[in-house]
């Protein structure tokens, strides 16, 4: 898995530099980053970029242009499938691979890059595209597993790597109880990433009262999961009771997600800082990511 991982580090970092030379002469604080926000249906009408209040480290931004939903997606859906996943209403897995996948190829529109992933034993990110029954049916079967641990961290690193130099919004949805074990990198690693990466993290995080009896209770379970979200400007949603079914929480999101607001806004510059961003519509703060880099 280690070589795994470095082989896609190694990707990553090419598209980087590729993209640093192509932007190379530019100035260091007037090349547009795109963001995507949350913003209410009510709010919609008569928009303009001046409506919009964006700040990095508390000194105003400009918004270059906007465009609302839907866009279209570059998503994986990461499923959790490892042993301490808590089993389903039904005593059995708690999440049906084939299921979600067809579930999300349902909802795929013609400009999309749907795929599917899981992890436990191993980290699987499938290739094919959800774009049908039988496409989703191929591509369940290719990364469908049994049991093992939860590598919950260097998935999130693999999947950001699968997401890089695509079009569309890049977005991971997460499916998890985030009882991380056996990974190579930690939280402070997948946070560096996907902050870098400007991917936009939902989850499904599984509450106390919905884990399995057996299950030991961890205080903070979900607490860095909810952070990494929260720092991209993803929604986090939990499963309350062992009845409540993960497959369309997590059509859910990815309905949420596509009806981000795009904002294009003046980049803060490559300093290998983290930059604190905020946004609002009037007084009101829309959710957005808190974290950005001059990526």
């Amino acid at each position: 898995m280690s070589r795994s991982r470095n082989r896609a580090c190694a990707i990553v970092t090419g598209v980087t530099l590729v993209g640093a030379l192509a932007m190379s002469g530019a100035g260091a604080r007037s090349r547009p980053l795109s963001i995507y926000v949350d913003l209410p249906f009510q709010w919609f009408a008569r928009r303009t970029p001046a409506d919009f209040i964006v700040s990095i480290d508390d000194e105003p931004v400009d918004v270059m242009t906007f465009a609302t939903g839907p866009q279209p997606l570059n998503a994986i859906t990461l499923l959790d499938l490892s042993d301490s996943m808590p089993s389903g209403p039904d005593g059995k897995d708690s999440i049906d691979v084939m299921k979600v996948a067809r579930r999300i190829a349902g909802v795929a529109r013609k400009t999309d890059l749907l795929r599917i992933a899981t992890f436990g034993q191993r980290i699987l990110i499938g290739r094919s595209l959800l774009l049908d029954p039988a496409s989703a049916e191929s591509a369940a079967r290719a990364v469908t597993q049994r049991g093992g641990p939860s590598p919950l961290w260097d998935a999130i690193d693999h999947a950001v790597t699968a997401l890089a130099g695509l079009p569309g919004l890049p977005a991971l949805i997460v499916f998890t109880d985030a009882q991380a074990s056996a990974n190579d990198l930690g939280f402070a690693d997948a946070m560096a990433r996907i902050v870098g990466s400007g991917v936009l993290v939902s989850a499904v995080g599984i509450s106390d009262e919905a884990m399995s009896q057996s299950s030991v209770q961890i205080i903070g379970r979900n607490a860095n999961l909810q952070r990494l979200v929260d720092a991209s400007g993803g929604t986090y949603v939990e499963l309350r009771t062992r009845k409540d079914l993960p497959i369309e929480f997590l059509a859910g999101l990815v309905a949420n997600v596509r009806s981000r607001t795009r904002l294009e806004i003046e980049a803060p510059a490559r300093d290998g800082r983290v930059h604190r961003l905020s946004v609002r519509v009037g007084r009101a703060p829309v959710r957005a990511p808190s974290q950005i880099t001059g990526r």
